[in-house]
């Protein structure tokens, strides 16, 4: 049993509701057998300083839940990739689209969730490795319009990377939501409605399976996770313990075709379209552009640009905290359970 537990809350501006405090202290009150913390983040960098402090000095008896959105758990995703820790991540929906936190929760309640963590089973899972000269370009509205961002040759996605229309979609979302901040998800659907009469496909060359494949593209996913862009769905079926990723490639679409397709994209039965879109299951795959000019993409909602990308599972890479019986539905082999309550 894991005796040390922190509750990290990612906040841009460092505030969350008193009432969610107030819940995690009555928590940790009543369950003084436990070692339960909570911190909120106050800079850029907080979070992943904190995670790795934690891990350091708890390894396989701490387990940190990132309360944010998925740009924050990708932080303690790769902190706790590098560091090749045992500590567990677990992940509560507190930021604006929670695409990765869909997987886990069908409503999401804290009480309910905090009731049962003492049920909760810890199974490694796969990530997505990144791979290339990713120049970033934000990973929210108040970093969009930052000139000074890394450049990174590698990185791990836990939940979903893309390039094409919906990185496109994303970008603006994260404009409106700097201009527009009460839009909060509704800003990926007025994007979404901006970009449906302007979308155009890039061609790209896709690599795998020993063969190239020049496609004139609309958008590609490569998932670890199912959903993405405010719930749109692109792998129903994912497998976070398969070492494999599901891809997508859509093709260049008619302004009917891809509301038709948008829909199954959105409800979650796009592999009915198997025969419109190409799809299926890899361990590894690489993209660059036809012209060599330079295409954008993102990973777990952070926004980059790139010539060439490489996206490769890494199986079962990290510990992750699978809390009530919806989340636990994800543990497909359950021979790999470490630890549980």
């Amino acid at each position: 049993m894991r005796k040390h537990i922190l509750f990290l809350f990612s906040n841009r501006e460092a505030k969350v509701r008193k009432d969610v405090i107030e819940t995690i202290k009555d928590f940790s009150e009543n369950n003084e057998n436990l070692n339960i913390n909570y911190i909120i983040t106050q800079h850029a960098d907080h979070l992943k300083e904190i995670v790795r402090d934690f891990v350091l000095k708890y390894n396989e008896q701490g387990i940190v839940f990132v309360a944010g959105g998925d740009g924050s758990i990708n932080e303690a995703t790769n902190v706790i990739a590098n560091l090749q820790t045992k500590s567990a991540l677990g992940a509560l929906p507190f930021g604006t689209a929670n695409d990765f936190c869909k997987l886990h929760y069908n409503k999401f309640n804290l009480d309910n969730f905090l009731k049962d963590i003492f049920k909760l089973k810890i199974a490694p899972i796969d990530l997505l490795q990144l791979t290339g000269d990713l120049q970033l370009m934000g990973d929210g509205p108040d970093t969009i319009f930052n000139d000074d961002l890394a450049l990174i040759q590698s990185t791990y996605a836990i939940n979903v990377a893309s390039i094409g229309l919906d990185t496109k979609i994303l970008n603006t979302a994260f404009h409106y939501l700097h201009k527009f901040p009460w839009l909060k998800g509704s800003a990926y659907t007025f994007a979404v409605l901006k970009h449906y009469f302007t979308f155009k496909a890039e061609e790209y060359i896709f690599s795998y399976k020993g063969q190239n494949h020049q496609i004139n593209s609309l958008l590609a996913a490569f998932c670890n996770g199912g959903f993405y862009g405010n719930g749109f769905n692109p792998a129903p079926s994912c497998d976070l313990q398969d070492n494999l990723l599901n891809y997508l490639i859509a093709p260049n679409l008619s302004h009917l075709q891809f509301a038709k397709l948008a829909i199954h994209y959105k409800n979650g039965s796009i592999e009915t379209q198997k025969d419109k879109i190409n799809m299926g299951l890899l361990n590894r795959i690489s993209v660059k552009s036809v012209d060599g000019k330079p295409f954008i993409g993102n990973f777990d909602g952070i926004i980059f640009e790139t010539e060439h990308l490489q996206i490769e599972v890494i199986p079962r890479k990290i510990a992750f905290a699978f809390v009530g019986n919806y989340s636990q539905r994800l543990i497909t082999d359950q021979s790999s359970i470490i630890d549980q309550y």
